[in-house]
């Protein structure tokens, strides 16, 4: 279904990189980030968790605090 991959994906969007529109988020990059590595991984989403593991590591995030992440997690 084209049309709702767009909706998720523009929201995705959206909520993920409010920068981009020119707004500021309440939670930094980081923080948004782990909270989506979090929940995919809860999920089962495979090509979640490399996506958001991909760009913690893009900001900086250690391989021990992404470990520490999955751990609460589990």
């Amino acid at each position: 279904h084209p049309l709702e991959l767009e909706l998720v994906w523009t929201t995705l969007k959206r909520l993920m990189h409010p920068e981009a529109e020119g707004r500021t988020g309440l939670l930094d990059a980081r923080t948004r980030e782990i909270i989506a590595v979090a929940v995919s991984a809860t999920n089962g989403c495979r090509y979640c968790v490399n996506s958001h593991t991909a760009a913690l590591r893009k900001l900086g995030l250690s391989t021990e605090a992404l470990a520490e992440v999955l751990a609460i997690v589990g």
